[in-house]
Parts: structure tokens; C-alpha cells; sequence
């Protein structure tokens, strides 16, 4: 947890003192995929562009430039705005204890968030659901780490660590990394066919998948390194419900062509 906890110090630090990225290898490989995959789309993009605006937050959330963050001693609280001339904004709160609710995410202590003009790159280290979560959709690859909870994200859900790196034709192949136990990517709404692939690269098999709430699960292959999820057609009826969490007890709405509603076994 200490070794985390640095790690976590370090990587926002880098981004609010807006330096490039340096691969961490201490603390295997959970780390070395956490310091690449957070930040390397969002060096990549602000790398070459110079900083227009920095703010720093007071005790209300306020926004303030240099000057009165200096006066107000807002500055040492250490909670960071960064806009750069490519229209690329990089939220940080250094503060030690303290959590900084945002209208873009809710930063814990070292947490980020970053997102680009465009809106083709989002990235954090945000609170979900009041816990720690990592999430980064470029279009390279899109990376999620629940930090050991299940957490659903826009184009992925996991427990663990995932890397999805997309493809020019569409596919993706997904690396599930270290101790991930349940995973899946959204190819838009569409279901795929798998194929298991071994560290070089070459087919061990197919993969079973399964389509749930838009998001494409694969069942782990022993062996598998990673996995080429080729999209095929979306199902002609869908099925939603508009809680991602439920308790033993609870009525749901599940909806379809119909509504329907469906009590969770207690």
C-alpha cells in the first residue's frame, strides 16, 4: 500500500509539474503498466504545448490564478488547473488528506484527471463509487484498473488491470495483466468472437465471449497472454437496467422491447 501510495505521489507530481513520463520499474510489472499506460497518451499530447493558464484551487473549490492563490495561501494546498495551448486540461490535487471534488471527477489525494479539446482523450486517477480507480480512453488503447473492486467505465469493466490496444480494423486485442479476474471492453454495442494469443503473438484458440450491458467479456484461457476480439453484428433486441450495482433483496427494471423487473435473490 506504500509502495502504491508513492507511486501514486509520483505520477502527479509528473503531471502537475508538466514533465514527460518515466517508466517505474520498482514494484513489478502492476506498476510499470500503471506508470506507461496512465500517462503516455497524455504526455503525448501536451508535450509540445506550453502551459496558458494555471489556477489553483482554494478550500471551496474555487479557482484562482497565481496571484491570489499566492495571497490567499490557496497555493499550498496544492490543488492544480492546467490548461495548454492545444486546449489540453490536466486537473492534479497534490494535497496530502485532502479530497477535491470537481465538476469533471472527485480526486483523492494524488488523484488526476486530464482530457484534450477534443474530447478523444480522457484519462484519471478519479474516485468511483468512493474508491480508487485508474481509466485512460485514447485512440491508442484504452486502459482500466478497478485496484481490486469490479468497476464498470465507459468502454470497459474490470477488477483488476486491462489494456485494450485498438486496431486499425476495428478489433482489439485485450490484455488482461497480473491478477484480473473478470474483463470486458465495449466494441460499441456489438458482440465478438476471441481468439486467445500467447506472448509472441501466435493463436492458441478461440476464447468464449459473452455480450452484457455493451460490454464484451471474455472467459480467461490458460496460457493466454492476450486476446483478438474481432466485432461482429450488434443483437437486434438489447437489454439494460439502470443500476450497475445491486444488493441481495433488491427489484430491479431490466428493459428491453418490454419492461420488465426482476428481484435479486437474497
Amino acid at each position: 500500500a506504500e509502495r502504491t501510495a508513492r507511486l501514486d505521489r509520483f505520477l502527479a507530481a509528473t503531471l502537475a509539474f508538466g514533465h514527460t513520463g518515466f517508466l517505474v520499474r520498482q514494484g513489478g510489472t502492476t506498476n510499470t503498466v500503471r506508470s506507461y499506460f496512465n500517462l503516455q497518451q497524455v504526455h503525448a499530447r501536451y508535450a509540445q504545448a506550453t502551459a496558458t493558464d494555471i489556477r489553483y484551487a482554494d478550500s471551496r473549490g474555487k479557482l484562482l490564478d497565481t496571484s491570489a492563490a499566492v495571497a490567499t495561501g490557496a497555493l499550498r494546498r496544492s490543488q492544480i488547473a492546467t490548461t495548454y495551448s492545444n486546449g489540453m486540461k490536466v486537473l492534479v490535487n497534490g494535497h496530502p488528506t485532502e479530497t477535491w471534488k470537481t465538476p469533471e471527477a472527485v480526486l483523492p489525494p494524488n488523484g488526476w484527471f486530464a482530457k484534450d479539446k477534443e474530447g478523444t482523450l480522457v484519462a484519471f486517477s478519479a474516485l468511483v463509487d468512493r474508491h480508487r480507480v485508474d481509466y485512460v480512453d485514447s485512440p491508442a488503447y484504452v486502459y482500466a484498473d478497478g485496484r481490486g473492486r469490479f468497476t464498470r467505465f465507459d468502454k470497459a469493466a474490470c477488477d483488476g488491470q486491462l489494456i485494450a490496444h485498438k486496431r486499425p480494423d476495428g478489433s482489439l486485442e485485450v490484455i488482461p495483466v497480473g491478477k484480473v479476474t473478470s474483463f470486458g471492453v465495449s466494441l460499441e454495442g456489438r458482440a465478438a468472437t476471441a481468439t486467445a494469443l500467447d506472448e509472441e503473438g501466435k493463436e492458441i484458440g478461440p476464447a468464449e465471449t459473452r455480450l452484457a450491458r455493451g460490454m464484451v467479456y471474455v472467459t480467461p484461457i490458460e496460457g493466454a497472454f492476450s486476446y483478438l476480439l474481432t466485432p461482429g453484428a450488434a443483437p437486434k433486441v438489447s437489454l439494460s437496467c439502470p443500476r450497475d450495482e445491486v444488493v441481495p433483496g433488491e427489484t430491479v427494471k431490466i428493459i428491453g422491447k418490454t419492461e420488465h423487473t426482476y428481484r435479486v435473490p437474497a
